[in-house]
């Protein structure tokens, strides 16, 4: 339906027709082309949203996932792709009234995934249609953050890793495209 398909245009409407407060949350995709917009992917990387892609159907005819009819969700899984998905548990969804991460810029967005060992992966969204850049201030006490840890960034069009350096609460995006995406691997410093 088409209200469903603009439901990327704000958070409180991408909040209420994805169901947030009720289940995590998979856009399917290959129904809507206005779900395979540059716009679309960095709300649902901002968002904690999962796009459900379909291989073998009729957008994507293919069984590979690298086919280029595909390569609009590439940035994002690049990024998810350096997580372990085994027992994270996810912070700063617009469903928790409790923000773990504070961009300074406005028009940015970010989630956090923290694994069972403590390493966090976070990403950082540009939600807008011009190149920008952000600090992004962790919350400590909702992420359980203690001391310091190595920063390393991920570049969202190839998945390299370089380091960033470390912090305590504190990452700076660099200068992200418009709908740019960019991820950190935040790695504790000492074993936890």
């Amino acid at each position: 339906d088409k209200g469903d398909h603009a439901m990327f245009a704000s958070l409180d409407r991408a909040a209420f027709n994805g169901m947030l407060g009720a289940t995590i949350f998979e856009a399917w995709t290959g129904v809507a082309p206005e779900f395979r917009t540059p716009e679309a992917v960095a709300n649902m990387a901002a968002w904690g949203f999962y796009p459900h892609v379909n291989l073998g159907w009729a957008q994507c005819p293919s069984l590979n996932a690298s086919d280029p009819s595909q390569a609009y969700i590439l940035p994002y899984w690049r990024i998810l792709a350096k997580g372990d998905p085994e027992g994270v548990r996810t912070f700063n969804s617009p469903s928790d009234r409790r923000a773990s991460v504070r961009p300074r810029t406005a028009e940015f967005g970010a989630m956090v995934y923290r694994e069972p060992g403590g390493r966090l992966l976070v990403i950082a969204a540009n939600l807008t249609g011009a190149p920008a850049r952000a600090a992004l201030d962790l919350d400590a006490e909702i992420l359980g953050l203690k001391g310091m840890y190595a920063v390393r960034r991920v570049d969202s069009a190839t998945g390299a890793e370089t380091d960033a350096g470390t912090t305590e609460t504190v990452l700076e995006t660099s200068g992200l495209p418009a709908w740019g995406l960019e991820g950190f691997l935040l790695t504790p410093l000492e074993p936890r």
